[in-house]
């Protein structure tokens, strides 16, 4: 299995929320879909396949 390390600052999230553009264009990297699929403006990636 790939190791893959990833440091996310929170202050992204609230300024996609806030509405700015250049944070609205960045996709989440995530495990765990369903915290975020609310928020229409962000892009959600998988981060793995489950086997």
């Amino acid at each position: 299995m790939a190791k893959i390390s990833i440091l996310i600052d929170i202050d992204i999230f609230i300024d996609a929320l806030k509405g700015i553009k250049s944070a609205k264009e960045l996709p989440l990297l995530t495990r765990n879909k369903k915290h975020f699929e609310y928020i229409e403006e962000i892009t959600l990636l998988p981060a793995y396949e489950d086997n």
